[in-house]
């Protein structure tokens, strides 16, 4: 017996037995904001994450000697505990291209096992198997070492609020917008604190900057914003309102070639993304809403500062030469929480972060 070739337009099994998990909790995710966290709940952007991870795991199982197999029995159907475990232990490279080399993280451990825990449950329940190889894998832990590096140095975050620092740490590029938008993204992370998904919802009415005034010298006075997140509102400092404000000129002229002819309807510009991408926007008049940020230029662009800002300050004796962090938005949302929970307590910290508590990790 052999395996049957798919009609045309019909996914693999393997394919099917994915969405079938992850489709309904796409659809939950759009009947709600958008942007809240909620068990059973996946982005648009998680769920394509998630695939990838699955895909992985189906190729790297062909390519396995296997303790049991049956002509024209899909792989995935026979996978055993064992080879779940190899499969979670293995360097990334042996899975799939879009994974970093080097030691799998116990966090990205703990997060496949997540997505095949979740895919076998589902098909179980389906009746495409009778039994889940995940059941007999304990959940991966995420060790003490990998949690240390989630939280910056008080003295990275500090220049990381900084407008001035900002503008020092992210020079001028071309196009302009590009170092503009940096800045601003990362000020708001730095200071308000919002998850990389919120950051990447966030709408130009979800922004509110203070209007300019001068007093009676003639200067302008510094003012705070304010910034709606899911279910909290935000003071936006002072200090990083320029940066703000500077992104939105930028981003206005960049918008304006996007804009729909005369006639044609288009989204409000109020309800667009507050931090676009850099792909597609040269689209003129083809577009009716400019293109959001993707979540891997999310992560690089905290990246490349973070990494650049450790570099100098190790060198300059500012930080131990073994200094050392996690470079992506989480840890400076982290760092932000732990200063929130110093400075106040742990639950204004937990209110302002939007989060049920904040744990011992953070004090």
């Amino acid at each position: 017996m052999t395996a049957r070739a798919e009609p045309s337009g019909i996914l693999p099994e393997h394919e099917r037995v994915f969405s079938a998990w992850s489709e309904p909790q796409v659809a939950l995710w759009s009947e709600g904001d958008g942007r809240t966290r909620k068990e059973g709940v996946l982005s648009p952007a998680s769920a394509d994450h998630y695939r990838k991870v699955w895909l992985a795991w189906c190729e790297w199982l062909a390519g396995r000697p296997m303790k049991r197999s049956r002509p024209g029995v899909a792989r995935w159907r026979l996978a055993t505990a064992e080879d779940v475990s190899a499969f979670l232990n293995e360097p990334p490279q042996a899975k799939t291209r879009a994974t970093k080399v080097g030691k799998l993280a116990s966090f990205s451990r703990r997060s496949y096992w997540n997505v095949l825990s979740g895919v076998y449950a589902s098909a179980v329940k389906s009746g495409h198997i009778t039994d889940s190889p995940l059941v007999q894998v304990p959940r991966p832990g995420v060790d003490k070492e990998s949690l240390k590096p989630q939280f910056l140095d008080p003295a990275v975050l500090r220049r990381l609020q900084s407008a001035h620092s900002l503008k020092r740490l992210v020079p001028q590029t071309e196009p302009s917008w590009l170092a503009a938008r940096d800045r601003a993204a990362i000020a708001l992370v730095a200071t308000c604190a919002p998850t990389a998904a919120e950051l990447r919802a966030l709408k130009v009415e979800d922004l509110r900057l203070p209007s300019r005034q001068r007093g009676l010298d003639g200067m302008q006075q510094p003012q705070d914003g304010q910034l709606d997140l899911p279910g909290r509102t935000l003071t936006v400092p002072a200090d990083i309102v320029p940066l703000l404000r500077d992104w939105l000129a930028e981003r206005e002229e960049v918008v304006s070639a996007l804009r729909p002819p005369p006639g044609r309807p288009g989204v409000a510009p109020h309800r667009m993304a507050l931090f676009i991408g850099r792909e597609g926007h040269t689209a003129v008049g083809a577009a009716q809403e400019p293109p959001g940020l993707p979540a891997p230029t999310v992560h690089l662009i905290f990246a490349r500062v973070i990494e650049g800002l450790y570099e100098k300050m190790r060198a300059s004796g500012q930080l131990a030469a073994n200094a050392y962090a996690a470079k992506g938005p989480a840890s400076v949302r982290n760092s932000v929480i732990r200063e929130w929970a110093l400075k106040h307590d742990a639950a204004t910290a937990a209110t302002w972060a939007g989060l049920k508590r904040v744990s011992g990790r953070y004090l």
